[in-house]
């Protein structure tokens, strides 16, 4: 069975990318060599306004979120600006 990893970037970007390098390194290490060796990676990177350090923004993120996350399921959304 092919895992699936969902990455949710709040942590920057590049840190963002970071991660999913990492996850496909570790893969790797493990034996995964063809494509389908390795896990399916949804990269989900939004911009969005710092609510760890300024605790005012979080129910805006969270409501941005969750708008992008509908989107993965496009029968169940109430599609806004994220979806394609």
């Amino acid at each position: 069975m092919t895992k699936h990893i969902t990455i949710i970037g709040g942590m920057g970007p590049q840190a963002s990318i970071l991660l999913h390098s990492r996850l496909i390194d570790g893969a790797a290490r493990r034996g995964a060599e063809h494509g389908d060796d390795f896990p399916a990676i949804t990269h989900l990177s939004l911009p969005i306004a710092d609510f760890i350090s300024s605790p005012k923004t979080t129910q805006r993120a969270l409501r941005q979120i969750a708008a992008a996350l509908e989107c993965f399921y496009p029968w169940q959304a109430r599609c806004g600006s994220y979806c394609l």
